[in-house]
């Protein structure tokens, strides 16, 4: 029995990693077709793949009370710019991004930015599901009232 319990969950581990590693065939919205994994903005801050100065941005864009809108003052645009690169470089397989452009990557700057946060929104899209359980209690809720509103035990 140990050792049918121990291959289901080799099995079990074995599946999940192809999930991880799966990559999805997406159109962006200039029409080029790219090959993409998703990423997690904290899991490429725990990897350190977030130079410092971005953390900010990162926070912002984490505890936002919507979970679907942040509102970016156009001073800050460069940060989020700068953020939007390092997700849109880590979430794009095929063909690779870089920094530059040569013979084997694309350079990030010569995607539209409509296209770099079209693939940065797709990337996030299973933080931002989330975004319901991280809003805060707006205070006390009150307690229930016994009376003519209360209905009866069921029999």
């Amino acid at each position: 029995m140990e050792g049918r319990m121990k291959a289901e969950r080799l099995e079990a581990l074995r599946v999940w990693r192809a999930q991880m590693a799966e990559m999805t065939e997406v159109t962006l919205p200039s029409g080029l077709m790219v090959a993409c994994k998703r990423v997690e903005l904290l899991d490429l801050v725990a990897n350190g793949q977030i130079p410092a100065p971005l953390l900010g941005a990162v926070e912002k864009l984490t505890t936002a009370s919507d979970g679907v809108t942040t509102k970016v003052d156009m001073a800050e645009w460069p940060t989020y710019a700068e953020l939007i690169n390092v997700v849109v470089k880590a979430t794009v397989v095929e063909p690779p991004i870089a920094d530059e452009s040569d013979e084997e990557h694309l350079g990030i700057q010569e995607l539209p930015i409509s296209d770099q946060m079209f693939v940065f929104n797709w990337a996030n899209t299973g933080a931002s599901a989330l975004s319901s359980f991280r809003a805060e209690s707006t205070g006390d809720v009150a307690a229930a009232q016994s009376g003519e509103d209360v209905r009866a035990a069921a029999e």
